[in-house]
């Protein structure tokens, strides 16, 4: 017998529920989708199947120290936000927006036709400006200092905004990583397969990285990425082969330091769990017919 898709999503969240009870997480916020103020864009690919790629849906999210949620709702053309049972929308010009981050009250909002960035004032609630960067297949963005944006170029390559003037830097495994002092990138060895965390100094010149950490690999890694900062140390984000239901992410100044979080289902992401500015992991999930649900999670890198 042949379960219904309502079926499946019922069992799902039951299960889901059950494992976000056990693992000391909360739910802070859901909704469902289309084009009311408490709902984010979707376009599925067909009924009843979420988007695998990019402006499909939500680009990204973000949450600050008061615990404002911010979204970039590419689909309706809105940076939305929620606090306190409240939404609250602001529309963009923009064909697309993906990934943000925040940075000093301003989120920051990769946008797609025009190319660039957008400067989000989260306290006027208006967009600020507009930066064109002229990038292919733009991924994560962070800001290393109040001069400094960093884009990842997902094809290889990372772009760096100083003073509003964009270049791509030359060495294609750095990733929108780093600080006022230094941008990191990930790479793997090609015999031991172990990851090697490179380090590039900010300058006027640019310059070959160096190798400044390397993570031993004893099971094949499905995916790696640089996440953020925590203090002056990158976060590695790594699912291993055995293991595609769990996603580990590691503070590498503190080799100790490591915290396990499920795999979640939803819409395309670059990752399903993000560190954000409050210093606390959030995870984006949701099924066609259920919403979306952004969830706390109990565990947490401490400075």
């Amino acid at each position: 017998m042949t379960m219904s898709n309502k079926s499946l999503t019922l069992i799902f969240l039951f299960i889901f529920a059950s494992a976000l009870s056990g693992a000391d997480m909360q739910v802070v916020v859901k909704g469902g989708w289309g084009k009311n103020s408490d709902q984010l864009g979707i376009k599925f690919l067909a009924p009843g199947v979420l988007p695998t790629a990019p402006f499909m849906g939500v680009g990204g999210y973000e949450v600050d120290d008061e615990g404002r949620i911010f979204f970039s709702d590419s689909v309706n053309r809105q940076i939305k936000s929620y606090f306190k049972k409240e939404w609250r929308e602001t529309f963009s010009n923009a064909e697309g927006l993906g990934e943000v981050c925040l940075f000093s009250g301003k989120l920051y909002v990769i946008s797609r036709k025009p190319d660039g960035f957008i400067i989000f004032d989260t306290s006027a609630e208006k967009i600020e400006k507009m930066v064109k960067v002229p990038f292919k297949s733009p991924g994560r963005i962070a800001v290393a200092n109040k001069n400094l944006v960093l884009i990842e170029e997902l094809s290889g390559g990372l772009w760096l905004i100083e003073n509003d003037k964009p270049r791509l830097h030359p060495a294609v495994a750095l990733q929108a990583c780093g600080n006022a002092e230094a941008v990191f990138g990930l790479q793997k060895d090609l015999l031991s397969e172990n990851l090697q965390i490179i380090r590039a100094e900010i300058s006027k010149e640019f310059q070959e990285p160096e190798v400044t950490n390397i993570v031993e690999v004893s099971v094949r890694k499905v995916f790696a990425r640089l996440v953020g900062m925590f203090g002056n140390s990158p976060i590695l984000a790594t699912v291993a082969a055995d293991q595609p239901e769990k996603i580990e992410f590691q503070r590498l100044g503190d080799p100790g330091l490591t915290i396990s979080l499920p795999v979640l289902e939803g819409p395309y992401l670059m990752s399903s769990w993000k560190l954000c500015s409050d210093g606390q992991f959030y995870g984006f999930s949701g099924t066609a017919s259920a919403g979306f649900q952004i969830i706390r999670s109990g565990k947490n890198f401490r400075p």
